[in-house]
């Protein structure tokens, strides 16, 4: 006991010095000998938890839902990484298929939604991930709650110290940044204008009190110290307001790389920081949010190019990828984009909504997701062809899983969600390859297909060649030339990889020319190189 209690005393003591640590039984069920950089190894599932399954029948997908289905996860998709959806406690709350019960509008961080489940559901379904070797990773909604929550409330009186926890202006401010809705909303209680540029109801914490950040970041410590594996950190672009500048700011950085910081110290496993950061067509903005090799910010930026032009080039059956042919930073340890087909915004519709039953077109979709350089994220449903709702707005993108449908696929070895797990565990096995080599495009005579190369950075291992045929069209023969000539010579290739019928794919190999033989329509094929 004397030994118990002087350790928490040095712990406060630590902390009263300003160095983050906690007691060592504060820190519980976490994963252990990870590597540095774990979440460069394989693939995040990304499950709406309302939508996802439902195990108590009311109609609402649960936690115990997920529980129920971590096998399908793991060893039918192939998914390493879980990221689950804002499991809060919330104000908008309904089991209905057509009640948008989205959870960020927070109202208690401390509290599990109760139509999800309990905590103890919330422990034992990261226990039971971790049993599996797999990770999970909570959606963290730092940038505003809803103003239903008690916070806002005593803000709003000016009770309990909180008038100065949100942002608060005698007059309103600026215009919205996120689009020509208005930000700022008046209270008559408050006799004040407050900005909430996500919407009237989920009005901006005030990251410039000290105690909101205190507040925040116990918030995450809550949640890692009980296992979680790290956080989706939401809006995270619109975090901190400085003058005029109301995304992107400094300050924004500077937090975000202090917390970085401060969860190296506390945690000996590596937990990971993604960032949604909703920045297009501004790779310099974008490539912000890694921070540097020492001054890390976030391990994972998304990426919302990349996903556009994948999904855009099934469709039109002719490749864009040299457009958005991105590569991870290669001058920071671990860091990478996430990259998605769709998503749970207003992004892309689902796979399932632009080729309908093709499933030929969706599997390509998915194959090629699967094997490019940013980390892949499978958002639920999408290896099943999942369709969006008869809705409209986001909520469309959020519907009920149909189980009957995967159940079927699984048991078709050339189905959609069995040649995705093929493809993802192709990029296991050559994982660092995969993340972490340079991106040679070729340049196709035609523009119906695609090939790239991927150089990984040691160079004992081999080179990937991924050629892909976007068309309807068969192809006995078609060439690609090398746009860096001649980087590299091979006299070897190896087949490693095929989408159903490409089989018979061959390579004939020259100095400046790749000459590709019986490339079937829609399909892909993978090459060692050497």
């Amino acid at each position: 006991m004397k030994k118990i209690l002087r350790t928490c005393v040095l712990s406060v003591a630590l902390l009263l010095c300003g160095v983050v640590t906690a007691c060592s039984g504060s820190i519980k069920n976490q994963s252990k000998n990870l590597s540095d950089s774990w979440w460069l190894d394989g693939a995040i599932y990304h499950i709406w938890i309302k939508g996802f399954c439902d195990s108590d029948g009311d109609g609402c997908g649960d936690i115990n839902g997920i529980r129920s289905k971590l096998d399908y996860l793991h060893d039918d998709v192939g998914c390493d990484v879980l990221w689950i959806s804002p499991f809060f406690e919330c104000e908008g709350k309904g089991t209905a298929v057509d009640y948008n019960m989205h959870g960020y509008d927070t109202t208690d961080y401390f509290a599990v939604n109760s139509l999800f489940g309990t905590e103890d559901d919330v422990l034992a379904l990261v226990t039971e991930c971790h049993e599996r070797g797999m990770k999970i990773i909570f959606d963290f909604v730092p940038n505003h709650t809803s103003s239903e929550h008690p916070w806002f409330k005593d803000s709003v009186a000016g009770k309990n110290g909180k008038r100065d926890w949100y942002v608060w202006s005698d007059e309103a401010g600026g215009a919205n940044p996120m689009g020509s809705s208005p930000a700022w909303f008046y209270s008559e209680e408050a006799g004040a204008w407050y900005y909430a540029p996500f919407w009237e109801h989920m009005p901006d914490l005030n990251y410039k009190n000290p105690e909101v950040q205190k507040e925040m970041r116990s918030v995450v410590y809550y949640w890692l110290d009980r296992g979680f594996d790290g956080m989706r950190i939401d809006a995270a672009r619109y975090l901190i307001e400085d003058g005029s500048r109301s995304a992107d700011s400094d300050s924004t950085h500077e937090w975000f790389t202090d917390l970085h910081a401060r969860l190296a110290k506390r945690y000996k496993s590596p937990k990971l920081m993604l960032g949604e950061i909703w920045i297009e067509r501004r790779r310099d903005a974008l490539e912000k949010y890694f921070g540097s090799a020492d001054k890390k910010e976030f391990d994972l930026v998304t990426d919302f190019d990349t996903g556009r032009a994948q999904q855009g080039s099934i469709i039109i059956g002719a490749s864009s990828l040299p457009d958005a042919s991105y590569e991870n930073p290669h001058d920071i340890p671990g860091a990478a984009y996430a990259t998605f087909l769709c998503n749970h915004d207003e992004y892309q519709s689902r796979l399932g909504s632009v080729f309908g039953t093709d499933y030929k077109r969706i599997t390509l979709a998915l194959v090629l997701a699967a094997l490019r350089p940013p980390v892949p994220v499978i958002y639920y449903g999408q290896e099943a062809g999942l369709a969006d709702m008869n809705l409209t707005g986001d909520i469309r993108h959020r519907g009920p899983f149909d189980w009957q449908t995967a159940d079927a696929l699984l048991s078709d070895p050339d189905s959609s969600i069995n040649v995705l797990h093929a493809a993802l565990e192709l990029r296991k096995q050559y994982a660092r390859t995969f993340t972490g080599a340079t991106v040679e495009d070729f340049v196709p005579n035609r523009g119906q297909c695609a090939a790239y190369v991927l150089h990984p950075q040691d160079s004992t291992q081999k080179d990937i060649l991924c050629v892909f045929n976007f068309s309807a069209e068969d192809y006995p023969e078609y060439i690609f030339n090398k746009k860096q000539k001649p980087l590299s010579v091979w006299s070897e290739e190896e087949l490693v990889f095929v989408t159903p019928g490409a089989e018979e794919t061959q390579l004939a190999l020259e100095d400046e020319r790749v000459i590709v033989k019986n490339i079937p329509a829609r399909s892909a094929a993978v090459f060692l190189l050497d």
